[in-house]
């Protein structure tokens, strides 16, 4: 095992407790916002245009969920800490599991990286929370729809990153037995 590799051990850990946290951060979102849900947030984190967050904002106002949608958003700002930490360190941690060089740099780089997607969660927060304040304008709704896009861009790559070297790893833990 190389330097790295035995360095990380404890890093596991820090993973798994951070994985609970954000599985149990996200159970709490849930509940806390119902009857909304988060398909009906992202929808509106990728309305794009006035219209559409105006369409969906007073659909929510009549079914009495505007304070839901906005107890989301807030919620939201601690998820994205605790989302961003989690993936993070799991791409460095999976990444140390496979053994190979290239997925290690690329792991290292993805976790130190990865704050951006955060930050772009953050910034498309702030814009949502605009609009449902009734500022619905062009720049809000294209500040919300490109940051939460590159957001999710970042978090789903990431997210397959993990998937691949969980599977690189298996496979090469399985072939040296």
């Amino acid at each position: 095992m190389n330097m790295t590799a035995s360095a990380s051990v404890p890093l596991k850990y820090v993973f798994f407790i951070f994985t609970v946290f954000t599985l149990g951060w996200m159970i709490i979102m849930s509940w806390s916002i119902k009857p909304l849900n988060s398909k009906e947030i992202v929808s509106y984190e990728l309305a794009k245009t006035p219209e559409v967050a105006l369409k969906i904002r007073n659909d929510w106002e009549e079914r009495g969920l505007l304070d839901n949608a906005k107890k989301s958003i807030y919620l939201d700002f601690v998820f994205l800490v605790l989302y961003v930490a989690t993936i993070g360190i799991g791409c460095a941690v999976l990444s140390v599991f496979t053994d190979n060089d290239f997925l290690m740099k690329t792991g290292r780089i993805i976790s130190m990286t990865l704050p951006l997607a955060g930050l772009f969660d953050a910034i498309e927060n702030v814009a949502m929370l605009k609009t449902l304040s009734g500022d619905i304008t062009v720049v809000y709704t294209a500040i919300a729809f490109w940051f939460a896009s590159m957001k999710f861009f970042m978090v789903i790559f990431s997210l397959v990153f993990i998937l691949c070297c969980l599977i690189v790893g298996v496979v090469k833990k399985i072939g040296n037995h």
